[in-house]
């Protein structure tokens, strides 16, 4: 069947409608069938075409009458011509069981009227059997709505069936040929007959034969060489030092530098005393007096401390190296003059 190739809602085929429901509603469903299109009428007077469409669908699911179903194929008019004569065609056939004659007999003109109305704009085709035995026909495509539609197999070959209109792909195929493939486009009011085309044979398909391969010469296992782990190559408290000794050597050489410009400012304002190098501050620059000798100080403290730790940090770095590297560590008086001397590889 191809009653999915547009809507699953829509039957598509323009013979073999479904029949009418073998068991009659329960009085409880016509009631919540009734309230459901009575919510659609409402709200379709507010403007809400969506949702009065969406509430005439479950009036219909509920319990089918001819009011309902007319409703229904007007509202799929506009995005599903097949499955809008498929709710009228409902109409009509609910509408024989109408007890009342006058309502009969409105239900089954207003039914034929937009019967005659939508057939007019359903395409048609009528697909013709293939010559090859177990040749299969698929159809996809989509309704006008841009919705996807699933592939449907068709089993009915020489009636027509209904479509949408839109662009379909058809699709023949067989075990043992090559498929055909073809696009299939359909504008309102439009009839095809498709003849299907004989599938060529395809070629068969070389299957690989399995080929004993010799089993390899099994290798000696190596055994696992054991990890060697060097550890650090110096360690942390001699980089300190050496690293910390730079910079107060570097504070010191900075607090100096501040220290001698202090003392040019205040040569300048600082008259010398006659017979003598000695020079005389007023009192207003006694501040700067001081500040001069705390920068002095501290240049002095700073620089001394960083060149002590940075030779105690040089000291055990070269007693810290890595394992085989020869150091010397020594002290007293030599050429150039006493202190401490160390010697190594690092």
């Amino acid at each position: 069947m191809l009653a999915a190739v547009v809507s699953p809602l829509a039957g598509l085929l323009l013979f073999g409608l479904p029949a009418a429901r073998a068991d009659e509603p329960s009085s409880e469903a016509r009631a919540r069938a009734q309230a459901a299109f009575d919510a659609g009428l409402k709200s379709k007077e507010q403007g809400d075409t969506a949702g009065a469409c969406e509430r005439f669908e479950a009036s219909v699911a509920l319990a089918p009458s001819p009011h309902a179903w007319l409703q229904v194929g007007t509202c799929r008019q506009s995005t599903d011509l097949s499955g809008a004569l498929a709710a009228f065609e409902a109409a009509l056939r609910e509408a024989e069981g109408v007890s009342d004659p006058n309502r009969r007999g409105a239900y089954q003109v207003a039914a034929r009227e937009r019967i005659a109305q939508v057939t007019r704009r359903v395409p048609l085709v009528i697909f013709r059997a293939s010559p090859t035995p177990g040749a299969r026909v698929h159809v996809t495509g989509s309704d006008v709505t841009g919705s996807p539609g699933a592939a449907v197999a068709v089993d009915r070959f020489g009636e027509a069936l209904r479509f949408n209109p839109g662009q379909y792909q058809v699709r023949v195929s067989a075990e043992g040929s090559h498929p055909h493939e073809f696009e299939l486009a359909l504008a309102e009011g439009e009839q095809h007959e498709v003849l299907l085309p004989a599938l060529p044979k395809a070629p068969p398909v070389a299957t690989a034969l399995a080929v004993p391969v010799e089993a390899a010469a099994p290798v000696p296992p190596v055994a696992p060489q054991p990890a060697v782990d060097e550890g650090s190559r110096y360690g942390i408290l001699p980089v300190a030092l050496l690293g910390g000794g730079g910079a107060l050597v570097v504070l010191g050489v900075v607090s100096g530098q501040l220290a001698l410009a202090e003392r040019d400012e205040l040569r300048e304002d600082c008259p010398p005393v006659a017979g003598g190098d000695a020079r005389r501050c007023p009192s207003a620059k006694a501040d700067d007096k001081q500040r001069l000798q705390r920068y002095a100080v501290a240049s002095d403290v700073l620089w001394v401390s960083g060149a002590v730790a940075a030779a105690a940090g040089l000291t055990l770095l070269l007693l810290d190296g890595p394992s085989g590297s020869p150091a010397e560590v020594s002290a007293g008086c030599f050429d150039s003059g006493c202190g401490v001397r160390a010697a190594g590889r690092f």
